[in-house]
């Protein structure tokens, strides 16, 4: 997938483009409504379909604080990927930006666009100077060019809309199966493994150390999971916390995941983490070897609940095919 950072960058692509607009985090069920309706138009005008996205979330210059993000940028540009997007305008949101009024931002889109062919976005896409933009005014103003523009309808499940804030919520709560519900995969994160203190290599259960961008993490505790490493996925116990039997810092956050029956060395590697069900809080043990025992526990539980789930070749093909 290309990745461009500069709008004009565009004005060298010779294929008709297809763009989608929005901010996509967490490419939830929503967000691949608008995907797939940007790749059959993309498909129906042998065209390119590309996405247009932002660097920061918006209220990290304008309005509130910005809320807690599902996917930081290497994670969602790997997610529309693997949703068959080819390529992604990922732009600077700065406050110069966010001082555009509306139709000059779409004026500069169509001029810098020359093969721009359908713009599609979501129904409440809002976008220029105090989200005065709307997808009325972008029908209107692209239309005059001749460009189509589709606003394609929110997702809902059972009485609900499908939205990034509300997965937020269902995540940071705890609430993984409503997350999954709709996100349409278990909630994932995107961690580099780094070097620690390789006590679990010592106690028998190797870790792998997780530097991790994600900002909406679920709370504390001990997770069973599965984990995409080069092109397998594997069963896994994951411990989110502070590591309080072996004298963890209370203030520092410490993502550690255990490949169950694997010893790989995974050093720099990049893994994406399926949070599949939590098992415990994590505790304060009296003893390693009472900690050791309980591992073993979780190891077994977790071999249980994955094989019940049964998600294994569904997670393969959701990572390593386009979907």
């Amino acid at each position: 997938m290309k990745v461009l950072r500069h709008l004009e960058s565009l004005r060298h692509e010779s294929s008709p483009i297809i763009l989608a607009a929005g901010f996509f985090d967490g490419v939830h069920l929503g967000h691949q409504a608008i995907l797939k309706t940007t790749r059959n138009a993309a498909a129906s005008y042998d065209a390119e379909n590309w996405v247009l996205t932002f660097d920061i979330h918006p209220r990290s210059v304008v309005g509130d604080a910005p809320p807690p993000l599902l996917t930081c940028n290497k994670h969602k540009l790997m997610l529309l990927k693997r949703f068959g997007i080819q390529g992604c305008l990922l732009l600077p949101f700065t406050r110069e930006f966010a001082s555009t009024p509306a139709p000059t931002f779409v004026n500069e889109l169509l001029n810098s666009v020359p093969t721009l062919t359908q713009i599609v976005v979501g129904m409440d896409w809002h976008f220029g100077e105090k989200a005065q933009g709307n997808a009325t005014l972008l029908k209107r103003l692209a239309g005059k060019c001749g460009i189509a523009v589709e606003a394609v309808t929110a997702v809902c499940r059972e009485t609900a809309v499908v939205s990034s804030t509300g997965i937020r919520a269902a995540v940071t709560e705890g609430r993984l199966q409503d997350a999954a519900a709709d996100l349409g995969r278990p909630f994932s994160i995107l961690g580099t493994v780094i070097h620690g203190e390789a006590l679990g290599r010592k106690l028998g259960f190797p870790t792998a150390n997780l530097a991790c961008d994600n900002e909406a993490l679920p709370p504390k505790g001990v997770y069973a999971v599965h984990a995409a490493v080069g092109e397998k996925i594997y069963d896994g116990v994951l411990n989110l916390g502070t590591r309080p039997t072996v004298g963890g810092n209370p203030n520092v956050r410490v993502i550690e995941l255990h490949l169950i029956g694997e010893k790989q060395n995974l050093y720099g590697q990049d893994i994406e983490v399926f949070f599949i069900n939590r098992l415990r809080d994590e505790q304060h043990f009296d003893s390693i070897e009472i900690m050791c025992n309980e591992i073993k526990n979780d190891v077994m539980k977790t071999r249980r609940i994955l094989a019940e789930k049964n998600l294994k070749d569904r997670l393969y093909t959701h990572c390593f095919s386009v979907i």
